[in-house]
């Protein structure tokens, strides 16, 4: 008797959730928003980063619009993360999710690989929209690799 393989099927939906979400908040009267401003931390964070520009363009262009990223600003630095856990998460990400198209144009066309998008280093000189970021001093991934840095000297 063969046993019969399972076979689980994931859908990943965050652009369809974020647009969901701004079409109902805009029908309950963001539309008619004069100040607004998109804000989350960590990996929520980095989705502020990365959703910025999209998030004002759902606006009125009479709004005033800023975003605010909170302990987001993972570094692409080897020295840092010599073990490169956050390339292989963010390649990890773009390869099963195939969330490359919902990262910013102005960063796909400058990087070699669209992974690097994940980067601020990389997309922040393409945000038009001001953008805020604040790095914890507590946070818990910036201390391992403060350590690391520690280390090494």
């Amino acid at each position: 008797m063969q046993k019969k393989i399972q076979t689980t099927y994931l859908s990943y939906r965050g652009g369809r959730i974020f647009n969901g979400i701004m079409d109902d908040l805009l029908a309950k009267g963001m539309a008619n928003a004069t100040n607004a401003i998109l804000s989350e931390g960590s990996a929520g964070g980095l989705a502020v980063i990365l959703h910025c520009d999209r998030f004002t363009s759902r606006l009125s262009p009479s709004a005033r619009v800023k975003c605010l990223s909170d302990s987001a600003y993972f570094l692409h630095d080897e020295y840092l993360m010599g073990d490169k856990l956050f390339d292989i998460t963010f390649e990890g990400l773009i390869e099963l999710q195939g969330s490359a198209p919902m990262l910013p144009s102005s960063c796909l066309e400058k990087q070699i690989k669209p992974s690097l998008c994940f980067f601020p280093q990389y997309i922040l000189q393409g945000i038009m929209t001001p953008l805020f970021l604040i790095m914890s001093s507590f946070d818990r991934v910036q201390q391992l690799c403060e350590l690391k840095i520690m280390v090494m000297d």
